[in-house]
């Protein structure tokens, strides 16, 4: 498949505000108010019918890519079951979600998760095991995506009509659009290091190579892929990390003890700060990496 840039992270959490306080916290910048996504024909394999999907969620400023912070919702793709911490990894919209669709279908990779609006399928999740506990998220350009605010009121609209879910002042003060995220890099845990390149290079069109035993990066892009080897303690496949370049190291770490952010710091050998990492637990499980370009 065509390798596209990645659009957005996806973590799923329990408690919403919580959460989107404690990511505002680490990534020292604005976190879009709660808004639901509502659509009212989602169809997954926790419930085929059609029916009413009303899912929480923020998006982060930065971008390319984002992280979207979801609450759980229903007993399907976004359900408790499912567990905190890292969900999904979505895309920028295609011209044709039916010609993806299909490419999946050749893959033997099932949609879980869908709305079908105007004889079109404008969103659609790939089964999270076809790669390794990872949904991925295609969606196409549709003027009626189901966006409202918290209290189901309409959500904002820029001066050219664009929606947007943050406030409308935030984004007018950036002129230059918004500004990138600086994440270089996202983690997958991974049982079977081999099977999943293979895997995940038919999906997402990405081209693996080996870094060390233990590990295979790829990415044409910005922010790439590193497929991780699953230690013998069985931590769970799926999405573990983001890191993100950080040329001030120091200041970002006396802004995160300020805060109260768990963080470890890393040295390398030749005695100099290299990585600070934030404590998974406090990010729903999900551990953030700040490191020197």
């Amino acid at each position: 498949m065509r390798p596209l840039p990645i659009a957005h992270i996806g973590i799923l959490v329990a408690d919403l505000v919580t959460s989107r306080e404690r990511w505002s916290k680490v990534f020292d910048g604005v976190f879009s108010p709660v808004s639901r996504y509502r659509p009212e024909n989602w169809s997954d394999f926790g419930n085929p019918e059609p029916h009413l999907h009303d899912a929480r969620l923020t998006f982060y400023i930065g971008d390319n890519p984002s992280i979207e912070i979801l609450e759980f919702v229903g007993n399907g793709t976004h359900s408790p079951t499912k567990g905190e911490g890292g969900h999904h990894l979505s895309f920028p919209p295609l011209e044709d979600n039916e010609a993806r669709r299909q490419e999946l279908a050749e893959l033997g990779v099932r949609i879980d998760g869908e709305i079908r609006h105007d004889n079109r399928w404008i969103f659609q999740f790939a089964e999270a095991g076809a790669l390794n506990n990872v949904y991925t998220e295609w969606v196409e350009e549709h003027p009626d995506h189901p966006d409202v605010k918290d209290d189901l009121s309409p959500i904002g609209r820029l001066p050219d009509g664009t929606k947007t879910l943050f406030e409308l002042e935030t984004i007018l003060d950036l002129p230059d659009g918004r500004p990138d995220s600086g994440i270089v890099e996202i983690g997958v845990v991974v049982a079977d290091l081999d099977a999943a390149k293979a895997m995940w290079e038919a999906v997402i069109g990405y081209r693996f190579i080996d870094d060390g035993p233990a590990s295979a990066v790829a990415g044409p892009f910005a922010a790439t892929i590193r497929l991780i080897r699953q230690e013998p303690d069985g931590s769970r496949e799926g999405l573990s990390y983001a890191t993100i370049a950080d040329a001030d190291l120091e200041s970002t770490g006396r802004r995160l003890q300020a805060s109260d952010v768990p963080v470890t710091s890393v040295i390398s050998a030749d005695g100099l700060l290299s990585r600070l990492d934030v404590d998974p637990a406090y990010l729903n499980g999900f551990g953030i990496r700040f490191r020197r370009p």
